[in-house]
């Protein structure tokens, strides 16, 4: 009994960690997007770029500095979405976004 109850709260400390752990959106490279329209290779450039338009149109200068679920996190998937750019995490359909 002891073991499962033990089981339970480290199964529940790692779900805690890993909601807790995750960074902005701002902040993420080319492997956590994709090309809504499929393919991936030979996109890096392009997704370089159109990360920097929406950084800029968000008037974004540091994005590590980016709050979780912000709205300018919101607002820099937004654009990235518009611009045809997915997240591994929520596809093109971030919850609030």
């Amino acid at each position: 009994m002891q073991k499962t109850i033990a089981a339970y709260v480290a199964l529940i400390a790692c779900l805690v960690v890993c909601a807790c752990a995750r960074t902005s959106a701002t902040t993420w490279g080319w492997s956590s997007w994709y090309r809504q329209g499929g393919g991936g290779l030979g996109f890096g450039q392009e997704f370089e770029n159109q990360r920097s338009t929406c950084l800029s149109q968000m008037n974004i200068t540091d994005p590590a500095h980016v709050a979780v679920d912000s709205s300018q996190e919101t607002g820099f998937i937004e654009c990235m979405n518009a611009a045809g750019w997915c997240t591994q995490l929520w596809s093109c359909n971030k919850p609030g976004a």
